[in-house]
């Protein structure tokens, strides 16, 4: 049996170790490459369970995308439900765009703040 055919047998089985890919789907720092599947599994129940656990604004229909693209709603959702706490946040946004852009990075700006003082390790998130 071959080095592809071990890789192959693996993927169709599965993989429990990190994995990352190089353009061409070979091996990179010698971790073996996690099937699509298991991602897709993994997000499937990721928003199942947001959306059976946890009191959101919106429902999750796509995790992580919908975290991403809703702005801030669905963390601080989440953080409420996690923490019982959230950070200020702000209720609407001036209808300038210079000043929501700056609403917007102070949001951010607060949230990352609120969750280092939980103890969140972001320190290579500068704000």
């Amino acid at each position: 049996m071959g080095f592809k055919d071990d890789m192959n047998d693996k993927l169709e089985r599965g993989s429990n170790v990190g994995s990352s890919l190089s353009m061409q789907g070979s091996l990179v720092l010698g971790f073996e490459p996690n099937a699509q599947f298991f991602y897709e599994k993994t997000c499937k129940f990721i928003t199942k369970w947001l959306n059976d656990n946890v009191q959101m604004s919106k429902p999750v229909e796509m995790f992580p995308y919908d975290l991403i693209n809703n702005g801030l709603e669905q963390i601080y959702d989440l953080l409420k439900f996690l923490n019982q706490k959230t950070p200020n946040k702000l209720k609407s946004y001036s209808k300038k765009i210079n000043e929501k852009i700056d609403e917007q990075i102070k949001q951010y700006d607060e949230l990352i703040d609120f969750l280092m003082q939980k103890g969140c390790l972001l320190n290579t998130v500068k704000s």
